[in-house]
C-alpha cells in the first residue's frame, strides 16, 4: 500500500491539520511520509524533518531507558522503591517502599492516574513554574505521589498511570546520577544515531503546532511552554519525533523482540514484552493478536492537543506508527483509518484494529 495516497485521502475526508506515518518493512527499511500544514491558516507544509508530538507512545521509550540501565547493572528490574528514592523521598508511604521497577511499568504498582489530585491541586500547579526545571520539579511531583494513598494494594491491581511512569523517570536520575533528558539523549537517542527529535517544549526543531477544539472548530496553537504537559511528567511521555526517527526506535524493538537486536540484552527485550498478570508490558500494550495469533506491540498517545498511534508485528518484522496535530476528539478517526489500513493485511484483512482504542 501506497502511504502518500492514504494519507492525502484520509486527511481530506477528515480535514485535519496534517498527518504524518512511517512502516517499517520485514528487511528493516523504514518509509516515512507527512501531509498537510503546520497549523491552520498558513501554508506552510509539514516536512519529513518535522518532530511530532507521539505523547504517551513515549512511555515505551522510557521503558526502554530503564532496560538499558538494568543492563549497565545500575538496578534490577526487582529493585523497590525504597532502595532507589528512600533516601530522596524518606516520607514515602509504607505501601509504596516494595514496589518494583517493573511494576511501575507495567502499571501495577498501585499509583492512581488522577494527577490533578494530588495535594489538592496544589502539586500540579507547582510544575508550570518554568525556571525551577524538570528534574526539581519532578521531585516535587514524586514526593506528593509517593505519600498520596494508594488506588489499590501494589501488585493487586491495575490501574494505568503517567504517575508510575513518572516516578520510574525519578528513579532513572537518582540512580544514575543524570536529568531524565540527558539519560535518555546519552542512552538511547544518540545510540540510535536519531536526530530532530527533543523531549517537552523547546527541545526540538519546532514541528506541527497543535491545534485544540473550541467551538467544534480546530484552532491552532503556538507551540508553548503551555501547550504540553509539564516537564516533569516527560518520562510519560512529552517525546517530539521524526517519523523516520519513530520508526528506527520501533526497528530496534521488533528486530529485538525476534532475537536480532543486541541494543538490549535479550532477557530485557523479553522482560519488556511479558505481560505478566495484565495486558501492559513495560511500555506496551499486549492485549491484541495478529491473524496468526501472533502477539502484537502497540501504544497511543494524546496530550489533549495532538494524537499519535503505534503498532508492532514483531512476529512478521512490520511495524505502523500515525500521527496527527489535532486533539484525539477530532483527529483520532484519521489516525484509526489509516493504521487499521496499513494493518488489515495483518489481521487477515479483518478491519479496525483500532477499534475500542
Amino acid at each position: 500500500m501506497s502511504l502518500a495516497p492514504l494519507l492525502a485521502d484520509t486527511r481530506r475526508k477528515y480535514d485535519v491539520p496534517a498527518l504524518g506515518a512511517f512502516t517499517l518493512s520485514p528487511n528493516g527499511q523504514i518509509v516515512s511520509e507527512v501531509v498537510g500544514v503546520k497549523r491552520l491558516g498558513s501554508d506552510q507544509k509539514v516536512s519529513l524533518r518535522d518532530p511530532w508530538h507521539i505523547a504517551s507512545c513515549g512511555k515505551a521509550w522510557t521503558a526502554t531507558l530503564v532496560a538499558r540501565l538494568v543492563d549497565e547493572g545500575v538496578f534490577n528490574w526487582d529493585t523497590i522503591l525504597w532502595d532507589l528514592l528512600g533516601k530522596e523521598h524518606p516520607e514515602m508511604s509504607d505501601d509504596y517502599r516494595n514496589v518494583t521497577l517493573a511494576q511501575l511499568l507495567r502499571h501495577r504498582a498501585g499509583f492512581t492516574n488522577d494527577v490533578l489530585s494530588l495535594g489538592g491541586g496544589s502539586v500540579w500547579k507547582s510544575l508550570w513554574n518554568e525556571a525551577l526545571g524538570a528534574r526539581a520539579t519532578r521531585a516535587l511531583f514524586v514526593d506528593a505521589a509517593l505519600q498520596a494513598p494508594p488506588a489499590y494494594a501494589p501488585g493487586a491491581g491495575y490501574t494505568y498511570s503517567n504517575i508510575g511512569y513518572t516516578i520510574a523517570g525519578r528513579a532513572c536520575e537518582v540512580a544514575a546520577g543524570a536529568d531524565f533528558e540527558e539519560l535518555m539523549q546519552k542512552r538511547l537517542i544518540t545510540p540510535l544515531r536519531i536526530d530532530g527529535m527533543g523531549i517537552g517544549f523547546g527541545a526540538s526543531p519546532v514541528g506541527p503546532w497543535p491545534h485544540m477544539l473550541r467551538d467544534k472548530a480546530l484552532v491552532p496553537l503556538a507551540p508553548s511552554f503551555d501547550t504540553d504537559n509539564p516537564p516533569a511528567t516527560s518520562p510519560a511521555g512529552t517525546l517530539h519525533v521524526p517519523m523516520a526517527a519513530w520508526g528506527a526506535f520501533c526497528r530496534m524493538h521488533v528486530f529485538g523482540a525476534r532475537g536480532d537486536s543486541e541494543f538490549l540484552s535479550r532477557r530485557s527485550f523479553s522482560t519488556l514484552y511479558e505481560k505478566g498478570s495484565s495486558d501492559d508490558g513495560c511500555g506496551w500494550a499486549l492485549d491484541r493478536v495478529d491473524a496468526e495469533g501472533k502477539r502484537l506491540l502497540w501504544h497511543n498517545g494524546s496530550n489533549t492537543l495532538n494524537y499519535a498511534l503505534v503498532v508492532l508485528a514483531p512476529g512478521t518484522g512490520v511495524a505502523y506508527g500515525c500521527a496527527t496535530n489535532c486533539a484525539k476528539e477530532f483527529g483520532g478517526e484519521a489516525v484509526h483509518e489509516v493504521i487499521d489500513a496499513l494493518t488489515a493485511t495483518l489481521r487477515g484483512n479483518e478491519p479496525g484494529f483500532a477499534k475500542g482504542i
